[in-house]
């Protein structure tokens, strides 16, 4: 299969587990806050030769059923391609696919926590 097939496949399958198969074709413009959002972070696991994925709020647009739906495609991505994701968020959601999490606040640690894989 060509380079070109395995990431328009990919990106099907991105755009399936990231909720957003329904908009493709779409103009960017065309697309709502959180639609846009989720179409971000399906590009941004769309390279499979990148070891390590970070986030900055990945979900801070998206309502609570999409933000379920993106922290899982985030998860399978993370254990199926060998991918680590670090991922800074205000969401307590995240905890959800972390092995480790770590507060912070006024800079300060205030916790750092090791759990078994989600």
């Amino acid at each position: 299969m060509s380079d070109r097939r395995q990431t328009v496949d990919r990106m099907a399958r991105l755009a399936i587990a990231f909720g957003f198969a329904d908009v493709l074709g779409r103009h960017i413009d065309t697309l709502s806050g959180g639609q846009k959002q989720r179409v971000a972070l399906a590009r941004a696991a769309l390279k499979s030769s990148v070891s390590m994925i970070v986030l900055d709020e990945p979900t801070h647009m998206l309502d609570g059923d999409s933000k379920i739906q993106a922290f899982a495609a985030l998860r399978d991505i993370a254990e199926e391609d060998g991918v680590a994701l670090i991922i800074v968020s205000h969401d307590t959601e995240a905890q959800g696919i972390a092995t480790r999490t770590i507060r912070i606040a006024d800079g300060t640690i205030q916790q750092d926590e090791r759990s078994a894989v989600a």
